[in-house]
């Protein structure tokens, strides 16, 4: 026999008296996790806590911190989760937890995340398995929402899925739950909604003809100085590894150069390094497909091969990987970078093991 055991996560959401009447039955627990400061209750908390006893279990934090109540749910879940009986559900809006629920769900837990929506009052809540939704709609969406011309809004982004691009493709199939669906896809990372604003974490896939198209456009204003100054920031081993920071720097070291007739934008500049397949962007995070120049893997090379005469024998890295650690932390360099110094001392001979 299935037990309910519900998470109210008081601080984000507070259940009424109705919802809590249609969740509560005869073996069903309630946790009820509130802050610091929350120490008055609707008075239905009174019938609810007479109607089911000891059956009621009150958390409160000792001090106020960012999300400590997410913290106190989760070791709550692990503490319960042994007992294969039990259906979890947490009750709040906050989608942090949703991870945390994809990955139980996916080691066979019953665990869901039940919310209000649209002012509209809680249900008890199903299960939402994200691996039953079909991998060929999630490619479908994936490929419409990479175009320039994704949707920003909330409900233009429902109506582009409900269009022939990705439902009307399995029009004769059963198709799930167009809000779960958009849930699924935001747990994936696709993108994030605050609201009705949608933003993408996805990277922009145009197509080879007009990528080729856009590509020649900025190349032709791009002016050699700004090339070269592309190029040196590029090759250095400190180069931004964020989307804010890689902005930063072009917009204080590219855009603002008196030679930039056209006006290029920061966005144009990192439109052409995706293009030209320099880096790729992904959730915020930069990666680069160019290696650092070599004049600048020799100075590394002769700055680790200093370090390394001044270094006692014994005082040396005893591994291949504690090499590596070293390299990384004496030059500020990527673990690859690292693994080239590396291989170049080994070859010859400064490397003592």
């Amino acid at each position: 026999m299935t037990k309910h055991i519900y998470f109210l996560d008081f601080e984000n959401l507070q259940s009424t008296e109705e919802e809590l009447t249609d969740l509560i039955d005869d073996t069903c627990e309630i946790y009820l996790f509130h802050g610091a400061h929350q120490n008055n209750f609707p008075p239905f908390w009174i019938d609810v806590s007479s109607q089911i006893g000891k059956r009621l279990h009150r958390i409160q934090l000792k001090e106020s911190a960012n999300n400590a109540l997410d913290f106190f749910i989760s070791y709550y879940i692990g503490k319960l989760s042994n007992d294969e009986t039990l259906h979890f559900h947490i009750i709040s809006n906050d989608k942090g937890y949703d991870p945390l629920i994809d990955h139980l769900v996916d080691s066979g837990k019953k665990i869901d995340r039940i919310a209000r929506k649209h002012n509209q009052t809680l249900t008890k809540a199903k299960a939402i398995i994200h691996h039953e939704i079909d991998p060929e709609l999630v490619k479908l969406a994936k490929i419409a929402l990479s175009k320039n011309n994704r949707p920003k809004h909330k409900e233009k982004l429902i109506n582009l899925i409900k269009s022939s691009a990705v439902f009307g493709r399995y029009a004769n199939h059963n198709l799930p739950d167009i809000i779960n669906f958009i849930e699924h896809l935001e747990s994936l990372g696709f993108f994030t909604i605050t609201q009705t604003q949608v933003r993408y974490a996805l990277p922009v896939q145009s197509s080879p003809q007009v990528s080729q198209s856009v590509k020649q456009q900025i190349t032709q204003v791009l002016s050699p100085k700004m090339t070269q100054q592309i190029q040196n920031i590029f090759s250095k081993a400190n180069r931004p590894s964020k989307e804010s920071s890689l902005k930063s720097v072009i917009e204080s070291s590219v855009i603002t150069q008196k030679d930039n007739l056209s006006n290029l934008s920061t966005n144009d500049v990192i439109q052409y390094l995706q293009l030209t397949k320099t880096i790729s962007i992904h959730a915020g995070s930069v990666t680069y497909q160019t290696p650092i120049s070599k004049p600048l893997l020799n100075q590394h090379y002769e700055k680790c091969q200093k370090i390394l005469n001044k270094i006692n024998e014994r005082s040396r890295p005893t591994t291949e990987e504690k090499y590596i650690a070293s390299i990384k932390s004496w030059v500020k360099c990527t673990s690859s970078e690292a693994v080239d110094i590396y291989k170049l001392l080994k070859k010859n001979n400064k490397i003592i093991r």
